[in-house]
């Protein structure tokens, strides 16, 4: 009530969301900082043509929910201190929905091969309450799809790296009197992968176009993730393979790129639930390939 009350009082004073967030963040990190009472908290802003706004303070990043399963909102973080503050901005359509919870969530790090850097966690839900709810089939697959399109750019990322990195790598490098890019099958490997990349990048920048118009673009979100996981599971260890022997080694960067390549494939059901969502569209149907049971 303490934040609810203060929050209010901001806002009306002509703070903000923002501002009146930060304000109140920072009166909790102080109080937390000398064993004072504080509070985690979330504040979220859904304006009248869709576009919402939701800042927490300790909080998981909200949670798209549909019967047959959940995904959480992407969002960035940031910290305040020793506090972890969360921003998720998305645009949500009429009937669309968001669901918040608060007490009753626990995190547990995960050790992964890729995207060390990210600090997965795995959430689980002891019972959490609810603390808002905006549900919709709908905005769950509007999140989708901006999530597998923020996926297939960052492929894109670490795929136009890789193969600067072993293009390079392979320039320098000299065999039998000449550098090993001169080589005929290495040249020609070397065109394969930054043609893949570049059929990639297409179809993302593509997606981006439709989703900037407004226009739908699930399907080419969809179609983007499928080809850029694709094409970065060529790409990353076919870019190590360049390198040879000190590609394994973490002294250079390549070995992380194929590891992330493979990650960020993984994201988002993988390119086995984007192939069944298009399939859903093109066969018009609700569920054309069954890949597993789900309960409602």
């Amino acid at each position: 009530e303490m934040c609810t009350s203060r929050l209010m009082a901001l806002l009306n004073s002509g703070f903000s969301l923002r501002r009146a967030f930060a304000s109140v963040a920072k009166s909790m990190n102080e109080a937390r900082g000398s064993n004072r009472s504080y509070t985690a908290f979330s504040v979220a802003r859904i304006l009248n043509d869709g576009r919402a706004t939701i800042l927490g303070y300790e909080m998981p990043p909200p949670v798209f929910i549909t019967p047959r399963r959940a995904e959480v909102l992407p969002g960035r973080t940031m910290t305040l201190e020793n506090a972890l503050i969360g921003e998720t901005n998305c645009h949500l359509q009429d009937g669309e929905g968001l669901l918040l919870v608060s007490d009753g969530i626990t995190l547990e790090k995960l050790k992964g091969s890729g995207l060390r850097s990210a600090g997965a966690s795995e959430v689980r839900l002891d019972n959490a309450p609810i603390a808002a709810q905006w549900q919709d089939k709908a905005g769950a697959a509007r999140a989708l799809a901006r999530a597998r399109l923020g996926a297939a750019a960052l492929l894109c990322g670490v795929m136009r790296t890789a193969c600067i990195y072993s293009r390079e790598y392979a320039m320098d490098r000299v065999a039998f009197g000449k550098p090993i890019a001169h080589h005929q099958g290495l040249a020609f490997l070397i065109v394969e992968m930054n043609a893949a990349l570049e059929g990639a990048r297409i179809l993302t920048q593509e997606a981006a176009s439709r989703a900037d118009q407004g226009r739908s673009f699930g399907v080419a979100a969809a179609q983007a993730f499928v080809e850029a996981a694709e094409q970065a599971a060529y790409i990353g260890p076919n870019a190590l393979q360049i390198l040879g022997g000190p590609g394994f080694m973490a002294d250079l960067p390549v070995e992380k790129y194929m590891r992330e390549c493979r990650t960020l494939g993984l994201l988002y059901g993988g390119i086995d639930r984007a192939r069944e969502d298009i399939g859903q569209t093109y066969f018009d149907c609700d569920l054309p390939i069954q890949l597993t049971e789900v309960e409602a």
